[in-house]
């Protein structure tokens, strides 16, 4: 389950006797179910991240800006915490299919060693899934990073 309770609060908000009438639905007991079995193994991957993932792999963090379950800027937030070296800062990117508007902002960083890089980007109004709600952009920004072309 989401912390946020995403899946609880719209169970409770569809099972509402005015909102079925509004939808005009016969009444029904809505619930969700998923297969997904989570087990919540550790509170922080920081440690992870800082000791051992950093200075081995190129990592790309990237954050739908429309995203309420998990808000683009706890994620930026965390990664400043490892206090790497900022190579590029905060600055728009483009994506071919809009060029007319940012597809979203983008950090480039550099692993303590100096030998890899972290970037963290945001995509232009996506959520929690940001292909599913971009598929352009993000394709665009994985391209972008696999091909170092920031």
């Amino acid at each position: 389950e989401y912390f946020c309770g995403q899946e609880r609060i719209s169970v409770m908000y569809l099972n509402r006797e005015d909102v079925q009438r509004a939808l005009h639905v016969r009444p029904t007991e809505f619930a969700f179910s998923t297969t997904l079995d989570y087990a919540f193994t550790a509170h922080t991957l920081l440690d992870l991240y800082r000791d051992e993932l950093v200075d081995q792999i190129d990592i790309m963090q990237y954050s739908g800006d429309a995203d309420p379950c998990v808000p683009y800027v706890g994620t930026q937030r965390w990664i400043r915490s490892l206090e790497l070296d900022e190579e590029a800062p905060w600055s728009p990117w483009q994506s071919p299919d809009d060029a007319s508007a940012p597809a979203g902002y983008l950090t480039r960083f550099v692993s303590y060693n100096g030998k890899h890089r972290f970037w963290f980007a945001t995509v232009r109004d996506a959520g929690h899934m940001v292909p599913r709600y971009k598929s352009e952009p993000a394709l665009h920004l994985l391209r972008m990073f696999v091909d170092n072309a920031a």
